[in-house]
């Protein structure tokens, strides 16, 4: 079964920056910004909901003065949780995962622009499964795994056009499919972004 994100954000309001412009950034945690960068954050912890929609995880807007590539940097805690329960000849297995992309004006940040993939990289991802053979009818074995813990990602989009732009990042949580007596939790807490304009060389490609 899909089941996502139900967002809160929290200092995630969009924030017109212009890139070699006088306009401020949006500090994150209270730290300065140079005036050439975006920076959001959020620091609430998501609960899953029955959807069926991509859910947008942090968002901002922002002006270019000038034609010029950006870096967009990602960090974000990512949380799973999956239990299993097995007992007599059974087995059982959970399955939980978090996967985030950027857009960039509705379109997706590529991983390799040369490639035209879809920028989708899986932030945590967990498969538990449990096992058991000749166990009494009373008997059984339970395992539960609980984890959070901070990743990170970096996109590149080059050749972004001078004017006004819009950046978010999108999740989709899913659990399962799952089998047996099992269950599974996946969700986002604390998270950063971080945009910066740079100039890559004449010809540069990866």
């Amino acid at each position: 079964m899909k089941r996502l994100l139900s967002m809160a954000l929290v200092a995630v309001g969009a924030a017109a920056v212009g890139f070699g412009l006088s306009s401020p950034a949006v500090p994150v945690a209270g730290a300065p910004e140079p005036a050439n960068k975006v920076a959001v954050s959020a620091n609430t912890v998501d609960r899953i909901a029955l959807n069926d929609t991509s859910v947008t995880l942090l968002e901002t807007s922002f002006k270019a003065s000038s034609p010029t590539d950006l870096m967009v940097q990602l960090s974000a805690e990512c949380a799973l949780f999956t239990k299993v329960k097995s007992g007599g000849t059974d087995s059982a297995e959970a399955k939980a995962s978090v996967e985030v992309w950027a857009e960039l004006d509705g379109k997706a940040v590529a991983i390799s622009p040369n490639a035209r993939d879809d920028g989708r990289v899986v932030l945590c991802n967990r498969a538990l499964g449990l096992s058991t053979t000749n166990l009494a009818l009373d008997q059984f074995i339970e395992i539960f795994i609980r984890s959070r813990q901070a990743n990170a990602f970096n996109w590149v989009a080059l050749n972004v056009g001078s004017g006004s732009h819009t950046l978010k990042i999108l999740g989709d949580l899913t659990t399962g499919p799952n089998s047996g007596v099992s269950e599974a939790e996946a969700g986002v807490g604390k998270r950063t972004l971080i945009v910066e304009p740079f100039k890559a060389p004449t010809g540069f490609t990866f």
